[in-house]
């Protein structure tokens, strides 16, 4: 069941799939995660018309941080239902006659602590933008509710949601074309931050970063203008705090470059009059805090200016590492007028020397964080020897060296290839990172909990006995499915096809021993 004209990609057809399996094994408040560029709008539209083919008089809301996200939604909803839909937000009277509700959560909230009777009770809730935190989002009344993210990394997601799907990961888009790769230049004089003190909240000092970032504005402006790869690109720049973006763009200005910038103490009026520009191709460039970090859609962006540092956490990743995931995300979107396009990334803040490439943490990542303490598998209890996963068979190791398939562990910042980073006076360097995820062979090519949700569907669709994919899972790990969810996924080619190989070994060895 489609609308018309509209057919679904392959990553977003196995997100419906994993949708419904989970919706299947009654989680009822799930995050589903796809990469920037996915098309998760199209998506929810095409949800929300299934759901009103089975039951007209169905109440759906789709939840939004940003009005602008409210008014972009709004549009590609009417296009692809052809419908009228309804906007809750600030001074706006909704028609809540209409099925479909488009609503910012901050007035959300609002409506309903004063209007609990009008604006609860929905049959689907899709919360955009899942991961970041907001208390309206408690008070939500809705049957089925299903947070939308490319990075579910926020601490605590798993108080309020229940299940995490994952759809096709986002190195595996890239090559399918539906996400553009990433081409990093590194900046000889970047933030320096040995001068810089990480404050409470696990960030840099903005005063301190602010300092830092205009002694490097004329070496910003310097690098954009001799490299020649810049002209004519849109390019999106991200600085701490609202000052150093206001300088840049003067900066950029007075050497004749249109550049602007957006920021929270603007109208609404005057933010939205310059994206327009921008998307309409009137300025080259916008300068942003944090206001273009998620749910920005402008194909034509194909270049990031970082003038911001990312203080590392405990794990040495990124601290807020979502926002370095979505920054990213913005130059990412595959353009249909543009088939070779790649997303250049001016780093000026010395980060890309210290972190993985995004799309490393995403496929790392397998379950969502409840603030709790991360519990200390039994088989390393048990061994004086601290136990390591290795990343590419899932085996764990002592050392460094994987006694099973012999990959040598690294640290992220060795993805990237010393030998390149050579800095040169007045020149970009460009960081050759090693492939961040590597292809596995068909043996050992599956996360934990892609395994044993896959494992969980053969068991399912072939009738085996509770706990048979819990010993499949311990054979091929080593440890028990610990702390995973229990939801169904997708079974890949490569999985059935491990299927096979496990089958025929099997025989061979029941043949062998009937001899």
């Amino acid at each position: 069941m489609l609308p018309k004209n509209i057919k679904l990609r392959h990553v977003q057809q196995v997100m419906f799939d994993n949708l419904i399996r989970s919706y299947k094994a009654e989680y009822r408040k799930q995050v589903l995660v796809a990469p920037t560029g996915s098309g998760k709008t199209i998506f929810t539209a095409v949800l929300f018309y299934r759901i009103l083919k089975k039951n007209p008089d169905a109440r759906l809301i789709f939840v939004v941080p940003r009005i602008n996200l409210a008014k972009q939604t709004i549009e590609v909803f009417e296009q692809v239902l052809g419908r009228d839909i309804s906007l809750i937000q600030g001074q706006s009277t909704p028609d809540l006659n209409l099925n479909i509700q488009v609503a910012t959560i901050q007035t959300l909230g609002n409506r309903i602590k004063k209007y609990p009777e009008l604006f609860r009770d929905y049959d689907c809730c899709v919360i955009d933008e899942a991961h970041l935190s907001f208390k309206a989002r408690e008070i939500i009344d809705s049957k089925w509710i299903i947070g939308l993210t490319a990075t579910p990394y926020t601490r605590g997601m798993g108080l309020f949601y229940d299940h995490l799907i994952k759809s096709i990961p986002a190195f595996k888009l890239e090559k399918e074309g539906v996400i553009t790769p990433l081409k990093v230049l590194c900046a000889k004089k970047q933030i320096n931050t040995k001068n810089l003190t990480i404050v409470s909240t696990g960030e840099y000092s903005a005063e301190e970063e602010e300092k830092e970032v205009f002694t490097l504005i004329g070496d910003v402006l310097k690098e954009y203008e001799n490299n020649p790869e810049m002209e004519n690109r849109p390019f999106i720049g991200f600085a701490k705090t609202i000052k150093a973006c206001v300088a840049l763009s003067e900066a950029f200005s007075e050497a004749g470059h249109k550049v602007a910038y957006v920021h929270s103490k603007m109208s609404d009026k005057d933010n939205e009059a310059i994206l327009e520009s921008f998307k309409a191709g009137y300025i080259t460039g916008v300068f942003s805090v944090i206001k273009l970090v998620e749910g920005f859609d402008f194909v034509g962006a194909s270049a990031l200016l970082l003038c911001t540092s990312f203080a590392p956490d405990k794990e040495g990743d990124p601290n807020a590492l979502a926002r370095w995931a979505q920054m990213h995300g913005r130059i990412r979107r595959s353009d249909p007028d543009n088939p070779d396009k790649i997303g250049l990334v001016h780093d000026h803040g010395d980060n890309w020397s210290r972190y993985a490439h995004p799309d490393t943490y995403e496929a790392e990542f397998t379950k969502l964080d409840k603030n709790e303490k991360k519990e200390v598998e039994e088989k390393e209890k048990e061994s004086s020897v601290k136990m390591t996963e290795c990343p590419e068979c899932g085996y764990y190791i002592k050392g460094k060296r994987c006694m099973f398939c012999g990959h040598t562990l690294k640290k992220y910042t060795e993805w990237v290839d010393g030998e390149v980073i050579s800095y040169e006076d007045g020149k970009m360097v460009e960081i050759i990172k090693k492939e961040a995820i590597k292809q596995k062979d068909n043996k050992k090519q599956f996360t934990k909990q892609d395994y044993y949700s896959m494992l969980l569907t053969h068991t399912h669709d072939k009738g085996y006995k509770d706990g048979w994919a819990s010993h499949k899972y311990r054979s091929y790990f080593g440890v028990w499915p610990r702390g995973l969810n229990h939801g169904l996924m997708t079974r890949t080619p490569e999985f059935l096809n491990y299927m096979k190989y496990l089958n025929i070994q099997r025989g061979k060895a029941n043949a062998k021993n009937n001899n």
